[in-house]
């Protein structure tokens, strides 16, 4: 298992970049010939996102910005949960926020260093490697894609 943190501002692309980060490793998982011992994960990837918080039940995204601590909080708990399960099944964890601040990727980084990932032959493998990818655009384009009313400012 291995975690990648993407970090940019509201409309640089992050969501897309983790779509592209999910087809590229399932075209790897796709072509891995071991993968029939997998659990029903489609692919072996979860994308983790503090916007899933505001899809709501017929998948209609409605930004509600007093909720925002509890979208983050509830993000990490499903991070917690797959990163605590530690499934081969799941081989990569994409956390799609802003994570502006250093404190705001802290927690995850922490969590990650915090397991030991054995796997069901009992080999400990240390632990789960996390990456930090910066998402960059230009502050117009941003602006111009950004879902959640976010200014210049």
């Amino acid at each position: 298992m291995k975690v990648i943190i993407l970090r940019g501002i509201s409309g640089s692309g992050k969501s897309r970049y983790a779509e592209k980060l999910r087809a590229k490793y399932r075209e790897a998982w796709l072509a891995d010939p071991d993968r029939d011992h997998y659990s029903d994960l489609e692919e072996g990837v979860v994308i983790v996102s503090a916007d899933d918080f505001f899809v709501d039940e017929k998948g209609v995204y409605k930004f509600d910005a007093s909720r925002l601590g509890d979208a983050h909080a509830t993000c990490f708990g499903e991070y917690l949960d797959v990163i605590t399960a530690a499934s081969e099944a799941v081989g990569l964890v994409i956390v799609d926020n802003t994570n502006a601040a250093r404190w705001e990727i802290t927690p995850y980084t922490l969590a990650a260093a915090s397991q030991k990932v054995f796997y069901t032959d009992g080999e400990f493998t240390g632990e789960i490697p996390v990456e930090i990818h910066r998402i960059e655009c230009d502050v117009e384009t941003a602006l111009a894609r950004n879902i959640h009313g976010c200014t210049r400012e």
